[in-house]
């Protein structure tokens, strides 16, 4: 029994039982459906991810290692098998028809020219590479050109590797199958087959004849290329999982990529592909491991569900159990029950991934090590996270910062013939029922809910030594310029917390702060203009900080709703949301001695220990502090969104946070709270924007439904309908219709948000930026959507909040010693 399972059951305490006594908001529904009381913090699904950097097979200029398969451990030696390429020339996606005759020392992608070689390792960390397992086939065969992405099947009789091959020449159009080779031993020699295993679907037809992907029809799902073969051993048979690429994916009507299964008596085949296909309707690329009776699938950084974990009972229809963030690429995890058709799957701790350049059009791929909490009955420490954040150089990474192409109107090239419409839903499988029923038939590519997010620089407002900008409000435009304000802090000392917290010394980024605010003429030169509200005198309710501000105007007047707290900062101190109000956005501000909104009924606090969770009763959800306060005209009322913390949170498990909503008919309040609090059960900070006739979130960084976008028509009940990966943090954006109560809004396309500096930087503060997205209805705008999914530079994995530490390597060690077994067939 856990030390939080000791603890005795408190008044008050949240159930974990779906309460029966009132109305719930739709997210909380979901929050005790689906996900559980406590969020991650007790999900078995639930996991971050922790990487590192190995030796004999990691990062080594002029050869690329990539696409790891399934990790075997045979007599206590551990095995796996990659894409590995060393070339002549760097890449260049020119070296092909109709630009060139393509030559045989120039890779058209890193995965061109490859070969498939193989490392051992004692420990999982330190690997010896030991040569090539198998080689490109004839010039003139389907595998003369690469193979690539291979997985591994041990059976009693000997291996067996799959892959990805191509032939000559590598171009556009060029098909993709998956080839085999067997041997029996796991140092080979391999034998190869002659033909492929599995090909792709029904072909649609290509328009023209110039290599473009370009078509008058799509065909089938899987119609163009079939990659990342993925093996398990299941109900007697083998079940070859794979990603399918349809002709024409980056075209008009595409709907993109998914997972479907092929399935065989034996493992040279014949396999037939499963009539639910495709079985996910997101993930690059393939990972998928025995849990209890079914399958977990890591779903990466591609589709309408990126980056999660679905589970499937039967191994076919699969259901989001949790959103995670920076899950590994390519995963090949280590499973030792992969092949021995169990009912009781043990899950996985750790594997191996790659770290791909593809954003960078040069250089090479290396293979790392991820580390996670994926194993039923055990508990890894520090595999909890939440609120994780990327360090500043991941915003401004090739795929992620603004580019030129950003700033130009989306155009498609043709117009092929649209796809069929939806089957019986009942016919399909679960992930492709979701998309027609939530994100429809071209999912991200067609959705009005998806964007991607782009990060620019701005002047004005940037890096400064000694001084955090952060927490923009929405952005405005009065006449012919924008205005913003943000929670602003320049003091002496710098912060170390709570318990270093003095008269002198903040205790974080956003104590012993003030509002300011800055305008600009274009949005990306901002000039600062000086503060708006200050802290109050000594003594008053916002004596000690004023941060997180938003902005509304309504009867020809400006108001600044705030966060305030009292007093030397305190874990216990409660944080209320104040307002003041001016007649010009230059000012002056006339600030209410009062706060607008208090946090809810607390419950009895106990001891003199500054701890909030050292308490006798539990009160409401918000019954300890009111944040980031976020403000609307909507439905004839204001609407001031908040995040809301309860003493107690993490008394006995987290018990996360969620957004509540309190209307007024006047700017001053009466602010009544929604009897459906909280209506959300994610995202860290609150970021909304009317769209048609009704309200869209976005939930980031925390929470079950992290980096989901949600949609309630009326406000209240949100539903998620998107999913996205890098959203702004603290997002302020300019909604040109927040204020207009319009039941018909058009959507976002810019905003401000802010950014931490990098870990080893010298700044401890943080700095705010522009995003920019294609979320408005009103334009639509290129290269925010792309049908191969966006990639982290690899400072991410190795950034404070996913980087392996010495500590978790050593227990990491440990454990696999103690559970780690022989691959079992």
């Amino acid at each position: 029994m856990t030390a939080s399972q000791h603890k005795p059951r408190l008044p008050g305490e949240p159930s974990v039982n779906k309460p029966k006594d009132r109305q719930l908001s739709a997210a909380t529904r979901r929050l005790y459906d689906k996900w559980g009381r406590y969020q991650d913090s007790t999900s078995e699904f639930y996991t971050t991810f922790k990487y590192s950097r190995l030796t004999g097979i990691g990062k080594q200029a002029g050869i690329t290692r990539r696409d790891p398969t399934t990790v075997l451990r045979i007599d206590g030696t551990y095995f796996v098998w990659y894409t590995r390429r060393q070339t002549e020339n760097d890449r260049d996606i020119r070296n092909k028809p109709p630009h060139q005759q393509q030559t045989w020392h120039t890779p058209v992608y890193d995965w061109d020219l490859a070969e498939i070689w193989y490392a051992t390792s004692q420990d999982g960390f330190h690997w010896q590479e030991r040569g090539v397992a198998i080689r490109r086939g004839p010039k003139d065969a389907y595998d003369g050109r690469s193979v690539f992405t291979p997985d591994v099947l041990m059976t009693k009789q000997g291996y067996y590797l799959y892959y990805q091959a191509v032939d000559y020449p590598y171009c556009t159009r060029t098909r993709n199958s998956i080839g085999m080779s067997f041997a029996s031993s796991p140092h080979g020699p391999w034998q190869r087959v002659e033909r492929p295993v599995l090909r792709p679907g029904a072909a649609g037809e290509w328009l023209n004849d110039d290599d473009s992907d370009e078509v008058i029809r799509y065909g089938d799902w899987d119609s163009h290329k079939v990659h990342d073969p993925f093996i398990l051993a299941r109900d007697g048979r083998y079940w070859l999982y794979y990603k399918g690429q349809p002709m024409g994916w980056t075209t008009r009507y595409s709907r993109g990529i998914g997972w479907g299964v092929a399935i065989a008596d034996q493992p040279d085949g014949p396999f037939v592909k499963s009539p639910l296909n495709p079985l996910t309707n997101s993930g690059h690329e393939t990972c998928l491991f025995p849990y209890g009776e079914g399958l977990l699938a890591i779903c990466g950084h591609d589709g309408p569900e990126k980056d999660t974990i679905q589970y499937a009972a039967d191994g076919l229809n699969f259901e989001v159990v949790a959103h995670v963030t920076l899950p590994p690429p390519a995963g090949g995890p280590f499973a030792p029950d992969s092949y021995a058709d169990t009912a009781d799957g043990s899950g996985i701790t750790w594997g191996l991934a790659h770290i791909a350049t593809e954003e960078l059009k040069r250089g090479n791929s290396y293979l790392i090590r991820f580390d996670c909490n994926l194993r039923p009955g055990l508990e890894r420490p520090g595999f909890r996270g939440t609120n994780i954040r990327f360090p500043e150089s991941v915003y401004f990474s090739p795929d992620i910062a603004l580019n030129e192409d950003n700033k130009q109107p989306l155009r498609y090239a043709s117009k092929p013939e649209p796809p069929p419409r939806a089957p019986l839903l009942e016919t399909l499988s679960r992930a492709s029922q979701r998309v027609y029923k939530t994100f429809g038939q071209y999912k991200d590519q067609g959705s009005e809910f998806f964007s991607a997010f782009k990060y620019s620089s701005i002047s004005g407002l940037g890096k400064e030594l000694g001084c955090t900008r952060r927490d923009p409000s929405k952005v405005i435009r009065v006449g012919e310029k924008y205005f913003v304000w943000y929670t602003r802090r320049k003091t002496a000392q710098t912060w170390r917390g709570t318990q270093q917290a003095s008269s002198t010394r903040p205790a974080w980024a956003w104590d012993m702060a003030d509002i300011w605010y800055a305008e600009s003429p274009d949005g990306f030169h901002w000039r600062e203009c000086g503060p708006a509200v200050l802290r109050g005198a000594p003594g008053s309710f916002g004596d000690r900080s004023v941060f997180t501000p938003d902005i509304l105007i309504h009867g020809g007047k400006f108001y600044l709703y705030y966060q305030v707290s009292q007093g030397i900062w305190t874990q216990r101190a409660r944080h209320l949301i104040g307002m003041a109000w001016a007649e010009s956005p230059y000012g002056p501000w006339t600030k209410l001695d009062q706060p607008v909104l208090q946090p809810g009924l607390a419950g009895e606090i106990v001891g003199a220990d500054d701890d909030a969770d050292a308490i006798g009763s539990f009160g409401e959800w918000d019954s300890h502090k009111l944040h980031d306060p976020f403000v609307l005209r909507y439905r004839g009322q204001i609407w001031l969104y908040y995040k809301g913390v309860q003493y107690g949170r993490t008394y006995r498990h987290d018990l996360g946070i969620g957004w509540g909503v309190a209307m007024a008919d006047d700017p001053r309040g009466p602010f009544v709270k929604s009897s459906l609090n909280p209506i959300t059960n994610s995202g860290h900070e609150t970021f909304l924007y009317p769209f048609r006739k009704g309200i869209v979130a976005i939930t980031s960084h925390e929470g079950p439904e992290k980096n989901t976008v949600q949609y309630a028509s009326d406000g209240l009940n949100f539903q998620v309908v998107g999913k996205v990966s890098v959203p702004p943090v603290a997002a302020g954006p300019y909604v040109p219709d927040a204020f207009t109560d319009s039941q018909d809004g058009r959507g976002i396309s810019w905003g401000l948000s802010h950014i931490h500096h990098d870990d080893a930087g010298p700044l401890a503060d943080s700095y705010l930026v522009r995003f920019d997205c294609n979320l408005s209805r009103d334009e639509q705008r290129a290269d925010f959507y792309r049908a191969w999914n966006y990639r982290f530079p690899e400072s991410a994995y190795f950034s404070q909040g996913f980087a392996l530490t010495p500590q978790m390597k050593s227990e990491a060690l440990q454990l696999m010693q103690a559970i780690d077994t022989d691959t079992i067939v």
